[in-house]
């Protein structure tokens, strides 16, 4: 005897995604976030400009 079992039971719902939500930032976090970008790029053209600075005081104190 043959039971057939594929219909046995109702079809699932398909799953549908939601709409996709992009992460917003408040206005404080926004703030924060531009200030660290801002001392980052400070820090990236003043950095060569100090290593060198402290580099010739070492020389000079070394001579």
């Amino acid at each position: 005897m043959f039971l057939d079992l594929e219909d046995y039971w109702p079809p699932q719902e398909p799953i549908r995604p939601g709409p996709e939500r992009r992460p917003t930032l408040s206005k404080r976090r926004e703030r924060v976030l531009l200030g660290v970008v801002g001392v980052n790029l400070l820090f990236v053209l003043a950095a060569p400009i100090a290593g060198v600075t402290f580099i010739d005081v070492v020389l000079a104190l070394l001579k």
